[in-house]
């Protein structure tokens, strides 16, 4: 009896709907389904977004919060090393000829391309550590298929 109720109250814990799957819903089910207010809301979108409040705080998904935790520090180290690619002997010499005034339009393409590097691997790097997306979908289909 015991063990009946703990499997069906873990369905039910499965098939219902996380925050991040409720802010992306479609207009018309987003109405049924969606009690929230606005701010939790932009609470949820907050704790989505926001790379030290995703990382960091305990919040329903699908992702490990250790594999979290360690793509944090793994992107703040990439954005640190790709910049220190970028930042060569021609910049420290322009900054010095400038006699210590940094030139920001002189250092724009290097902040472009090392921004660009580094999101362009970030990006590679949440998708093949973050599992959300796929469970999610495997969901979709589950939910489909009953």
């Amino acid at each position: 009896m015991n063990n009946n109720y703990v499997v069906n109250n873990s369905k039910k814990n499965v098939l219902e709907y996380k925050n991040f799957e409720l802010n992306s819903l479609e207009y018309s089910d987003s109405i049924k389904l969606d009690t929230r207010s606005y701010s939790q809301f932009y609470i949820s979108l907050l704790k989505n977004n926001h790379p030290i409040l995703f990382s960091f705080l305990p919040y329903k998904d699908y992702n490990s919060l250790l594999i979290k935790i360690f793509l944090f520090f793994f992107s703040f180290v990439f954005n640190l090393v790709f910049n220190s690619l970028f930042f060569s002997d021609e910049t420290r010499h322009k900054i010095y000829q400038d006699q210590g005034d940094s030139n920001f339009i002189y250092q724009i393409p290097q902040i472009i391309y090392s921004s660009l590097i580094s999101g362009i691997f970030g990006v590679l790097v949440k998708t093949l550590g973050l599992s959300q997306d796929n469970i999610v979908k495997f969901k979709q289909e589950k939910k489909k298929k009953i």
